[in-house]
């Protein structure tokens, strides 16, 4: 898991490493040292999954527990409290949770029911519901998820019967439709089932279940891989290809790969993060390798 300038890695044996700058405890290790190589974040190796936020950082471990650590200035890590933590912390205890993601100073996670919950900055409505910033996991509208997606200061869930929807800033059309920011999950491309969905900075990709790749939200950089540098506040196919199966987004360029195990990756390449060998910009897939 990438944050803006940190790194989580999690290992088969269930550990979890870290490494990069360190100013807020972002790494975890116990302290505020910048690392430039992985050290270990404790002693537990019962960790199955990561997410990285601007500066902070958060994980599920095997029974179901969450914790956090880093940066805390808008209650990103759900302890009730504003304090930066160089050490995981225990959030949402009691609780079964499945799945997490973290935005620039946002968090959200999916409890065992479906449910979902949301805590941090609230400043453009990315938490999914109308109010200030809060610290501690509090549920984001009624219904059954099993996606999640977290962009700067903007937020994408799917539900258990494959519709998408997006809540949070839309200043560059993240949310998929014209219109002002929300507060509230909207509807994203109407009768389509989607299967999977990622965020960038303020661009999204999402996968239909047939396999065509879909793109919206700021393309300045070609982030959204639609051959033009064109901002869309509307869902935009990503070629004619039918056999995508999974899609990443970055700050401001994208990888996918195909069900033939290709890699593709398209947006920003001004210091080599399409692996291209060059450093131009693409506005469209380019293979990679």
């Amino acid at each position: 898991a990438c944050g803006e300038r940190h790194t989580l890695g999690l290992r088969t044996d269930g550990s979890v490493w870290a490494w990069g700058l360190n100013l807020n405890g972002q790494l975890g290790d116990a302290t505020y040292t910048d690392r430039a190589a992985p050290v270990r974040v404790g002693s537990i190796s019962t960790w199955v999954a990561v997410a990285a936020g601007d500066a902070h950082s958060v994980g599920l471990r095997k029974d179901g527990s969450m914790w956090a650590w880093g940066r805390n200035f808008s209650g990103q890590l759900g302890d009730t409290t504003t304090t930066d933590r160089n050490a995981p912390v225990q959030i949402g205890i009691g609780k079964v949770w499945t799945m997490v993601v973290a935005g620039a100073r946002h968090t959200l996670a999916r409890q065992a029911d479906g449910s979902i919950w949301a805590w941090g900055d609230n400043s453009d409505g990315q938490l999914g519901f109308v109010g200030e910033s809060v610290n501690l996991p509090t549920r984001v509208d009624g219904s059954t998820w099993v996606g999640l997606a977290a962009g700067r200061v903007h937020t994408l869930g799917i539900r258990s019967d494959g519709a998408l929807f997006a809540w949070g800033s839309n200043d560059l059309g993240q949310l998929g439709v014209a219109g002002p920011s929300s507060a509230t999950p909207v509807r994203v491309g109407d009768g389509d089932t989607w299967a999977k969905v990622t965020a960038g900075g303020e661009h999204n990709l999402a996968l239909t279940a047939q396999g065509t790749l879909w793109g919206w939200g700021a393309n300045g950089d070609g982030q959204i891989g639609d051959d033009t540098l064109l901002d869309r506040a509307s869902l935009t196919q990503v070629g004619d290809a039918r056999d995508w199966v999974a899609v990443r987004a970055g700050k401001a360029h994208s990888l996918a790969i195909k069900t033939d195990g290709s890699l593709w990756a398209w947006g920003r390449n001004g210091t080599g993060q399409l692996g291209t060998g060059d450093q131009n910009s693409l506005a469209k897939p380019k293979r990679v390798g």
